[in-house]
């Protein structure tokens, strides 16, 4: 008798023990009879780890950094531990997302009817509104760089008929996301630079360069409370302090990849189009200091990595070995 793959999902946790709690209670439920949980607590000051440690002893594994690592770091630490447990698959959660209890079963079954992906993910609705798109499915433009999330904030209901099966994506969110551990040993794991923010992007862009799909099986499968840590609950505005890696991150994307001839236009649609968009977004908000940040992000961004733009060769992606954090 075969056995069933090994599936660890990882989820990433700072001061906050009650939605970490629900979080782990969805991912315990699941259906499907092979997975582990593994909480990677990222340098949290508020005693919910010990608290957490508490309420799921012996049933979930615990991974400490020490100190705050960002998205990227965090999330490197815990799937470094699943890939040593030998897990074939990994699933990337944040700790503001509740599963249905058939997330991961589904998602194999993505990756066996899709054999070209490497990275799944659900669709993804509001916790608060949960009739509602946070994400469906995302086009890049391949010249200016930009992105277009033309789902989120639309009725599923309105919607669903154009979401059926499985569709790919220009990338997917690292919230609720299932990665195989063949795609993670050809990619190498998530580029610890991108402390928050864009973590998702690089990933999808080289795991595409290596002929790997990211796709979404159009099931909502996964409500998320968005922002909960980063930002104003069940928006997308940002904090400064995230606004501000945010926006270093997006500049090191075109460094890494939009260089020589591609660097100019990406810059256009950085400077020209994101820019002002989410400048706007954060002061409708009435989230000035947001704003402020990003804008500094931006120069910092520029003044790091302008020059990979050009000539720099980019050597930042860690490997997916299977050895500690």
């Amino acid at each position: 008798m075969t056995q069933l793959p090994l599936v660890c999902s990882v989820v990433l946790t700072y001061n906050n023990f009650a939605d970490t709690d629900e979080a782990i209670r969805s991912l315990r439920s699941q259906d499907y009879a092979r997975h582990e949980v593994i909480v990677v607590d990222n340098g949290s000051s508020d005693g919910s780890p010990a608290e957490l440690e508490r309420r799921w002893r012996g049933e979930v594994r615990f991974v400490a950094t020490g100190r705050n690592l960002g998205i990227s770091g965090g999330y490197n630490a815990g799937i470094r531990a699943a890939l040593a447990a030998g897990a074939e698959y990994v699933v990337t959660c944040n700790n503001d997302i509740v599963a249905d209890p058939a997330f991961i079963g589904a998602l194999l079954e993505v990756f066996t009817e899709a054999p070209e992906a490497g990275v799944a993910v659900p669709i993804v609705v509001y916790f608060d509104r949960p009739e509602v798109i946070w994400f469906a499915r995302v086009t890049m433009h391949p010249v200016l760089g930009y992105t277009r999330n033309r789902f989120r904030g639309q009725p599923l209901a309105r919607v669903a008929g154009s979401l059926r099966g499985i569709q790919k994506s220009d990338f997917v969110p690292t919230c609720a996301t299932m990665l195989s551990r063949r795609a993670l040993e050809e990619i190498g794991l998530l580029d610890d630079r991108f402390f928050f923010g864009h973590d998702d992007v690089d990933m999808c862009l080289r795991a595409r360069k290596k002929g790997y799909a990211c796709v979404v099986l159009g099931r909502p499968l996964v409500k998320h409370k968005v922002s909960v840590t980063s930002g104003v609950r069940g928006s997308n505005v940002l904090k400064p302090a995230t606004a501000y890696t945010h926006a270093v991150g997006s500049v090191l994307i075109g460094a890494k990849h939009f260089r020589g001839a591609a660097g100019l236009p990406f810059l256009f649609g950085l400077l020209a189009l994101r820019l002002p968009y989410n400048v706007f977004t954060m002061a409708l908000a009435g989230q000035w200091r947001s704003a402020l940040a990003y804008l500094r992000g931006l120069g910092v961004g520029l003044l790091r990595y302008g020059p990979s733009f050009v000539w720099a060769a980019d050597e930042g992606d860690a490997k997916a070995d299977a050895g500690g954090p």
